[in-house]
């Protein structure tokens, strides 16, 4: 079954602000640095299975874009397709991309940091995305090792369930001076979601 769907992201995104009070958070955008993850799939009775999947992210080159550096992020294998590339780069302690979407911030734990609504072809509402930073009061365990990191937690709020419940939630897990430790991913019509865990990593800070 084909479902056409269309999205609109916020017309006002947040403008990164610096914080000089907040200590530097690495964000690890160095060319040559590269992460190994492992793919787990958790059902709704919270019993993991790995997939059989494992996929490589490595910063490829940088190049300069009105005079500011970006890092250029490959990937290899992901469960969502291959040859996944991100344009991303540090503004203030915030992770934006070429549009200015922020994916990350090291100090802002109270605004809404992205949003976007999608809708069906007759324009009524599917879900409505947001997303903001928050602070595990625990480590993120994984075979990479045990790490202390802050969460881009997106919310999804879907006007009606498809399968895996009305509200869902995806998380990412940025530890200082490694990058992403584990995120999660899903499929709308599915009560399981899927992690992905860093086993293998190296980076130069």
């Amino acid at each position: 079954m084909l479902l056409l769907f269309s999205c609109k992201k916020d017309d006002n995104p947040l403008e990164p602000q610096p914080n000089p009070e907040e200590p530097a958070f690495n964000l690890a955008l160095e060319i040559g640095n590269y992460w190994v993850y492992e793919h787990y799939r958790i059902d709704s009775g919270n019993i993991e299975v790995p997939v059989n999947r494992m996929d490589c992210t490595w910063v490829d080159r940088d190049t300069t874009i009105n005079s500011f550096r970006y890092a250029i992020f490959e990937n290899k294998g992901n469960f969502l397709g291959v040859g996944n590339k991100q344009i991303m780069r540090d503004s203030a302690g915030y992770l934006v991309n070429l549009s200015g979407e922020i994916f990350f911030s090291s100090t802002n734990f109270s605004d809404t940091l992205y949003r976007s609504i999608t809708y069906f072809p007759d324009e009524t509402i599917l879900y409505v995305l947001s997303a903001k930073m928050e602070k595990p009061d625990q480590l993120v365990e994984v075979d990479a090792g045990s790490f202390e990191a802050l969460n881009f937690k997106t919310t999804i709020a879907f006007t009606q369930d498809l399968g895996g419940g009305s509200t869902q939630y995806l998380n990412a897990y940025y530890a200082d001076s490694i990058g992403v430790v584990m995120d999660t991913y899903r499929f709308a019509s599915s009560s399981s979601y899927y992690e992905r865990r860093l086993v293998d990593y190296n980076v130069t800070n």
